[in-house]
C-alpha cells in the first residue's frame, strides 16, 4: 500500500509515512442513544469519568485523551471497528462513543434506523487535521510536493467541501434486480 486517507499525524505514524497538509479538520464527537441519562455535552475529560467509552482501535484520539485515560482511569473499551462501537453503544453496552462526525455520518449510512436513535453531543476534544499519509517506502513517498499543492488547490476552490457534501459512492450503486 503506497497511502491511507484522513488520518491524524502522531509521532509514531510519522515513523513510516510523510503526511501530508490537512484535507480537513474535525473533533471527536460524543455520541449517546437519544435516551441515554448521560448524554450531554463534556468540556474536560474528567466529566467523562464513570462512563463506559467506546472507542476504536489503532484511532488517535490525540495526546490529551490517552494522557486523561491513564491519569483519571477512564474506562475505555476498545475494539476493531466504528460500526461494532453503534452497536455496542446501541444494545447499552458503552454509554458514549468518540468518533468524529465525518467518519460517524459515514459509517452510518447502511444504518438510518440507528442514526435516527442518536444523538451527538461536544466533547473535550480540539479539532485535528485529517491528512492523507504515503508510505516512506511506497512508490508514491516522492510526490508529497505534489499532494500538498493539489489540496492546496483544492481547499482554495471548494472542491474538498464539495466532496464531503456530495453522496458516498455506496448510495450511487444501483441495487441488483
Amino acid at each position: 500500500m503506497d497511502g491511507i486517507m484522513l488520518l491524524t499525524a502522531n509521532e509514531d505514524r510519522r515513523r513510516f509515512l510523510y503526511l501530508t497538509e490537512p484535507l480537513l479538520h474535525d473533533a471527536n464527537l460524543l455520541w449517546y442513544l437519544n435516551d441515554n441519562q448521560h448524554a450531554a455535552d463534556r468540556t474536560t475529560f474528567e466529566e467523562l469519568q464513570g462512563l463506559r467509552i467506546g472507542i476504536v482501535e489503532g484511532f488517535n484520539y490525540g495526546k490529551a485523551f490517552a494522557e486523561a485515560t491513564n491519569e483519571l482511569g477512564l474506562n475505555v473499551e476498545p475494539v476493531p471497528t466504528v460500526l461494532s462501537n453503534f452497536l455496542r453503544l446501541e444494545r447499552g453496552w458503552i454509554d458514549v462513543f468518540l468518533v468524529n462526525r465525518v467518519v460517524a455520518d459515514f459509517t452510518l449510512l447502511s444504518r438510518p434506523e440507528l442514526r435516527d436513535r442518536l444523538v451527538v453531543r461536544k466533547g473535550p476534544f480540539e479539532p485535528v487535521g485529517f491528512r492523507v499519509g504515503l508510505s516512506q517506502a511506497g512508490k508514491a513517498a516522492n510526490m508529497l510536493d505534489q499532494f500538498n499543492a493539489a489540496i492546496t488547490d483544492m481547499t482554495r476552490e471548494g472542491v474538498v467541501t464539495t466532496i464531503l457534501q456530495y453522496p458516498p459512492l455506496v448510495q450511487q450503486v444501483a441495487p441488483a434486480n
